[in-house]
């Protein structure tokens, strides 16, 4: 979960129907280890470490429905959007569809550009990333909860020049996910099937995941603790033609979150850690994410 889903959070724990507006400001500081690629000259340079900090403007406007439906327009992840969550008598359906421009994880220190990894010196172009995002999601029970969701990432890369090496490479990209999860009260365990069609098929994987995570309410208290665990593994379509292998990429995400909720007041507090480990050093890769942000429903 990213800070800008904390707004829509504050409005699933009322009963009440009728339109709410929440808005919220996050502070996020963004530390990545991977080969640098503002001074990269070879693909054999030592990693380096950067940071920034940025700043995440949240906000959002719902309509509760009298029948426990919502209508929700704002921030959603990276994302700006909107999402109808509908209760039936056989579950609960979720349809969404956002637009970004930029990917946190893949956010440099000099603002929203990402720059052409495969392309050195004064060949590398500088692109900019746009994000399509759609979800159907089906839930149905309470204390012990069944979930199903089905994603879809349009990725777009401008001005892109990876294809002029070679045909198999090529970014953008179209992700498809299915998931499914388990939930027993607290805790939640689940798996993740991901395909990436690429441009090119050096750039192309499928990928499994394990998924956990658990929701700790403080009795007595304001105070509420969500942990979340994501391991897998990516295994690419081709040989990439750079560096004459497949690659292979193990995949771990990390991440908690404290929330202090006051009604209409919601703080939270937020650490997150994703892990690269690919069979080609290149592209290893570690960020570490804190985070801080407050948010009020009016």
């Amino acid at each position: 979960m990213y800070p800008s889903s904390v707004c829509s959070q504050q409005f699933q724990k009322r009963s009440l129907s009728g339109w709410f507006f929440s808005l919220g400001l996050g502070a996020v500081q963004i530390e990545t280890e991977a080969m640098s690629q503002d001074t990269l000259q070879s693909y054999d340079d030592e990693v380096e470490k950067e940071s920034s900090i940025v700043l995440w403007p949240m906000f959002s406007l719902t309509y509760l429905d009298e029948d426990g439906g919502e209508w929700f327009f704002g921030t959603q992840n990276e994302t700006l959007g909107f999402e109808r969550r509908q209760p039936t008598p056989i579950g609960l359906f979720t349809i969404s569809y956002g637009v970004g421009y930029f990917n946190i994880l893949k956010l440099e220190i000099d603002g929203q550009e990402y720059k052409n990894p495969y392309e050195l010196g004064s060949k590398r172009e500088i692109t900019t990333t746009n994000i399509i995002k759609k979800k159907l999601s089906y839930s149905v029970g309470r204390g012990i909860n069944l979930t199903f969701n089905y994603y879809q990432d349009q990725i777009f890369y401008v001005d892109d020049k990876t294809d002029k090496i070679s045909d198999d490479l090529g970014r953008d990209a179209i992700i498809e996910t299915v998931s499914g999860h388990l939930r027993f009260w607290l805790l939640s365990i689940g798996q993740e099937r991901k395909n990436q069609l690429a441009k090119g098929k050096a750039d192309s994987y499928s990928g499994v995941y394990n998924v956990y995570s658990i929701l700790l309410p403080v009795f007595r208290s304001n105070l509420s603790l969500e942990a979340y665990s994501k391991n897998g593994k990516n295994i690419y379509e081709k040989e990439h033609p750079v560096f004459n292998q497949t690659r292979e990429d193990l995949i771990s995400k990390k991440q908690i979150q404290l929330n202090f909720d006051f009604n209409i007041w919601n703080i939270f507090l937020l650490y997150y850690e994703e892990r690269v480990d690919s069979n080609i050093d290149f592209f290893d890769e570690i960020t570490l994410m804190q985070g801080v942000g407050v948010s009020y429903l009016f």
